[in-house]
């Protein structure tokens, strides 16, 4: 027979995959708007500080607020690091989940923002790609999880995908989809035996790859399909 509907209504959860890449000269942004007219040179450093600020009231807060509190957690717990890294931490299925509830618990603190949860790709590589690009824990932390809000830029092309700033524009967030997320971790073995023989390459630096997963119909329009964050790096 047909399967009744019980008048409970199930909870749907949308995640969304970021990738944390190097922001360059802001590659794969739009470009800024030319500014003309007399006071021209004042306005070229705020026409190049694109984006919109997510502010409290802003569709993305929440969003932001989780992406904070996950980078801040995954990053603050360091582990041993070892350059000669197994292939088991390479495994598109070695990924960590964290439950982020309001109230905290016992590995994560409480907060004020909704229940989440998070998730962490490939957690070890990434910490040893930080180190091999130099990056100071304290200072990653502080540029992405600081008192200054992240900026949102959304993308000229038809991906749909979302870029967020740090203040200081010194890495980027990238939304990701389901396949581009495959595609990135299928190649992230090459990419990290490239980084470890060329100290000095030009490629994109990556810092890390990681998944907000939101609970409620309220948040459909914010938290879509998967997604990558990319942590961009100015060289």
């Amino acid at each position: 027979g047909r399967r009744r509907e019980t008048g409970r209504k199930r909870t749907r959860r949308r995640a969304t995959t970021v990738r944390v890449e190097d922001a360059g000269e802001g590659r794969g942004l739009p470009p800024p708007s030319p500014a003309t007219g007399p006071h021209a040179g004042g306005r070229s450093r705020a026409a190049r500080r694109q984006g919109e600020t997510i502010a409290k009231g802003h569709k993305n807060y929440e969003l932001m607020l989780n992406l904070q509190l996950g980078i801040r957690h995954a990053v603050g717990k360091q582990g041993p690091i070892t350059l000669d890294l197994k292939s088991s931490a390479f495994d598109p299925k070695e990924k960590v989940w964290t439950r982020f509830p309001p109230e905290g618990s016992k590995y994560t603190p409480p907060h004020s923002s909704c229940d989440f949860r998070w998730k962490d790709y490939c957690p070890q590589v990434f910490r040893t790609l930080r180190r091999l690009f130099k990056v100071d824990a304290a200072d990653y932390m502080l540029s992405l999880c600081g008192d200054q809000a992240l900026r949102e830029l959304s993308s000229p092309g038809k991906s749909g995908s979302f870029f967020y700033l740090t203040s200081n524009d010194q890495y980027m967030i990238k939304t990701m989809k389901k396949a581009e997320v495959k595609i990135f971790l299928k190649m992230l073995r090459a990419y990290y035996n490239h980084v470890r023989s060329f100290e000095n390459t030009l490629v994109t630096k990556f810092f890390g790859l990681h998944c907000v997963k939101l609970a409620g119909a309220n948040q459909k329009k914010v938290v879509q399909d998967k997604a990558r964050v990319e942590h961009a790096n100015k060289s």
